[in-house]
């Protein structure tokens, strides 16, 4: 019983050694998720609004297949190979401790735990989905979030700094980060709320979003 648990973290060390190199096995197995539409009849019309002049089947847009993505970035990053990294350290935590079996099996456990998650944060997708903005990390897709267009009520660059992180954050009097690498985001601003989107691709999807929730029709007028 004893060398089976000994044997553990090395057949976890051994795995992460083989797999480190090429993370992107994964992502052939697991694909990025497309864009859906949940309301076929409003998509429809939604997208014939904002697309005056082409035309696509009714049928298609109803059955998911949505043509209106008028964004669409993926950025990549390093964050999964400094979790690899972790999790090796942790690996290797755990057969030097192999002396006392339950804390090897804690940190293993820990180390397998982050080296899952960092197949979460090879990449991060931000896209347009007709009615809302998607952000989604892969390829394994555990993190994601859709916001309204219709509840964002400013859009400005900003940047992150290290207490926001990189990954999925909630900071008090800051709100939520989704982050993938670096410190350059979109902030939007939906009521009290606010969301850090990070992104290399700050002016673009600024410029989309502004042109998309049209914000001087939400700006109110002033009294004379």
């Amino acid at each position: 019983m004893l060398a089976t648990t000994l044997k553990v973290p090395a057949l976890f060390f051994l795995a992460l050694v083989v797999t480190f190199p090429s993370p992107y096995v994964f992502n052939a197995l697991v694909r990025p998720t497309k864009s859906r539409c949940t309301d076929g009849p409003k998509c429809y019309a939604t997208w014939a609004t904002r697309n005056p002049g082409q035309k696509v089947s009714p049928a298609r847009v109803g059955q998911g297949r949505c043509f209106t993505m008028g964004y669409h970035h993926t950025q990549k990053g390093p964050l999964h190979y400094i979790m690899f990294a972790t999790a090796a350290i942790m690996f290797l935590g755990a057969w030097l401790a192999r002396e006392e079996p339950i804390a090897a099996i804690v940190v293993s456990v820990t180390g397998l735990l982050v080296f899952v998650l960092a197949f979460a944060f090879v990449r991060l997708t931000v896209q347009d989905e007709v009615d809302c903005l998607a952000i989604r990390f892969g390829p394994l897709p555990l993190f994601s979030k859709r916001i309204p267009y219709g509840e964002i009520t400013a859009v400005e660059p900003d940047r992150t700094n290290f207490l926001d992180g990189w990954g999925v954050h909630w900071i008090p009097g800051r709100g939520w980060t989704y982050n993938l690498w670096g410190f350059d985001c979109v902030k939007l601003t939906l009521g009290s709320k606010v969301i850090r989107v990070g992104t290399d691709d700050v002016e673009n999807l600024v410029e989309f979003l502004r042109g998309k929730i049209d914000l001087p029709d939400k700006i109110p007028p002033l009294n004379t």
